[in-house]
């Protein structure tokens, strides 16, 4: 049983994806599909979706012989969501995308009474226009030389809300696709609280060693609170590299022919080095 990705584009709005950690990242307003691949023998498919800091919830079911499809919950009567059955597959679609969309997606098919369940996929909409519960600030730019290790900073004030935060970083780079780099859960590596407004006011940090060429990018950290997520303006790596040219001698081995001299002075005179210095 697998899992696959199929992306659509709206209003020249992207939808990054990273297939190796289950992560797809789509702007307000897309179109987005997700399908599973099952064994030809499974009965009746499923999709569960789970919110940040709630259990999975059952949201369609299907059966494989069957055309129809059924949801629950606030997605019964929700027309952005269709699904299409065949033998073997299950393609869950989403249109219009909302914020509200943020989740992990799992599908799941059964024979019997036993569910058997594949990776899921974390969707993060992005509502550019909107703020959310969180203020997430970054530095605009670093730089570092091959061979070097940097850490990029992210401080997020949060809301008051209870429940989990969770911290996303992700990279965007012209020569290598876009995806997930680091996901963690509430732990940060310094908090504040505010006594009077409650809120609460945290640096993420992103350790990177060893720099090179593919590190290079804008890194976005993304942080989900009170179940929105609000996303940094990215802080842009960039590789530092000496082009200095440093004074040096610059030197050459010229051959010239001498006369007939005693043997003592032909091996010692036979090559005479001219040397120059030069400034760049």
């Amino acid at each position: 049983m697998t899992f696959s990705f199929i992306l659509a584009e709206m209003n020249d709005l992207e939808t990054f994806v990273d297939h190796k950690t289950g992560f797809v990242l789509a702007d307000v307003g897309g179109n987005l599909s997700l399908q599973c691949s099952f064994d030809e023998e499974e009965a009746s498919y499923f999709w569960y979706k789970q919110s940040l800091g709630q259990k999975p919830q059952l949201i369609s079911m299907s059966y494989k012989l069957q055309k129809e499809s059924t949801f629950y919950g606030r997605l019964k009567d929700d027309p952005r969501f269709s699904l299409e059955t065949e033998v073997g597959k299950s393609r869950l679609n989403i249109s219009n995308l909302h914020s509200s969309d943020t989740g992990t997606y799992l599908c799941a098919s059964s024979l019997s009474v036993l569910l058997k369940f594949v990776k899921g996929v974390t969707v993060v909409v992005k509502d550019s226009a909107v703020g959310g519960e969180a203020l997430v600030r970054q530095a605009a730019s670093e730089t570092a030389r091959p061979g070097d290790s940097v850490t990029l900073n992210c401080t997020a004030q949060t809301g008051s809300c209870r429940g989990e935060r969770r911290v996303y970083w992700f990279r965007k780079s012209s020569k290598y696709d876009p995806g997930l780099v680091y996901s963690r859960g509430a732990t940060a590596d310094q908090c504040l609280t505010s006594p009077d407004t409650h809120t609460h006011t945290c640096l993420y940090k992103l350790p990177m060693e060893n720099i090179k060429k593919s590190h290079v990018g804008t890194y976005y950290c993304a942080v989900a609170s009170c179940g929105r997520i609000a996303f940094g303006n990215g802080t842009k790596l960039e590789l530092e590299m000496n082009t200095k040219n440093a004074h040096g001698l610059h030197y050459a081995a010229v051959n010239v022919n001498q006369p007939t001299r005693s043997r003592r002075q032909k091996k010692s005179q036979e090559t005479e080095c001219v040397y120059s210095s030069m400034k760049q």
